[in-house]
């Protein structure tokens, strides 16, 4: 069958264990990248093949999600995670690949900080240490699309220079057999995951101690943060301050604050998200009956800023 160029990626490498793990890292960027305004729902069949030196790697029978079944499925994770807590928290372990996992009653991760230090005195992180790498342990903190569904979990790596994807392992990454097989996104493909994070999950690493308050530590910057390889480039790498509005409607008091009361939740919406203009209109719902998400203050605000000052010297300049 032939394939579509861009569904393969292809690295040249004496160890093939090894090529195969980076080939598939990079494609997995280009499958999220494909359901970049959506999520992989079925990330389809990896195809393996090797000739030469080189050895390519391809996605097939991939398929992206749509936004209704997204908006659904709030009901149904959050449902799975109240009902079934330690079984979604060991899927995660033992099937995603992260190092640790724990339920959180609050925001305060400090349970998986102490598990990255546990995992700095590892075999892992002295072999990556000893030969010149650079070991770090994401602590990512997430909730399951509900206030009581949060969590934090694990995952230790080592980067060696120059930095980036091709020169990161993983901390456990089973090797991958050498043949076509059905493809899956671990741990380790999602960490370097670029994809929304409305209504979806948070591949953020926490940098902990990084306030007195536990519940604020900040978040790196996640691109500085993968390619990070040495301890002066990671003290370079920026962080991102925490706001407790940003993307946690799934807090009650956060909920209230947007849609209380329409001037304050506008004035939220602008701090938070950085948008120039908000208004209320009819939600998602209310779309199905009327047959409209009626826009129209938002398309007039558009129409009166193309004709700005701002608009008018950015044409001017080309733009």
């Amino acid at each position: 069958k032939s394939m579509n160029p861009s569904q393969c990626k292809s690295v040249r490498s004496e160890d093939d264990k090894r090529a195969f793990q980076i080939c598939k890292a990079q494609l997995s960027e280009v499958l999220q990248q494909k359901c970049d305004y959506t999520e992989v729902t079925n990330p389809g069949d990896l195809l393996y093949c090797k000739k030469g030196g080189v050895l390519t790697c391809c996605f097939d029978n991939e398929s992206c999600d749509f936004w209704a079944n997204i908006q659904n499925r709030i009901y149904t994770d959050a449902k799975e995670y109240l009902t079934n807590r330690s079984g979604v928290l060991n899927e995660l372990v033992e099937n995603m690949g992260y190092n640790t996992c724990h339920h959180l009653d609050s925001l305060d991760a400090s349970k998986c900080a102490a598990d990255c230090k546990d995992l700095e005195k590892g075999k892992f992180a002295k072999k990556c240490k000893k030969g010149g790498g650079l070991f770090k342990c994401c602590i990512r903190r997430d909730k399951r699309s509900c206030h009581e569904c949060r969590y934090c979990c694990t995952l230790g790596m080592c980067t060696k220079p120059p930095g980036g994807k091709d020169f990161t392992e993983f901390d456990g990454l089973v090797d991958l057999p050498l043949k076509s097989q059905k493809n899956k996104l671990k741990a380790n493909d999602l960490f370097f995951s670029n994809e929304h994070i409305y209504k979806n999950d948070d591949y953020h690493c926490l940098k902990p101690d990084s306030d007195k308050d536990a519940k604020k530590w900040r978040k790196y910057d996640m691109g500085k943060y993968r390619h990070a390889y040495n301890k002066e480039t990671l003290d370079k790498v920026p962080t991102l301050k925490y706001d407790n509005m940003l993307y946690n409607f799934v807090d009650p008091k956060v909920f209230k604050s947007f849609t209380e009361n329409e001037k304050s939740g506008n004035s939220i919406w602008k701090k938070t998200y950085g948008f120039q203009f908000t208004s209320q209109i009819p939600g998602f719902e209310a779309g199905k009956y009327n047959k409209t998400l009626d826009a129209t203050v938002c398309m007039k605000k558009c129409i009166e800023m193309e004709n700005s000052k701002f608009a008018k010297q950015c044409r001017k300049d080309g733009g």
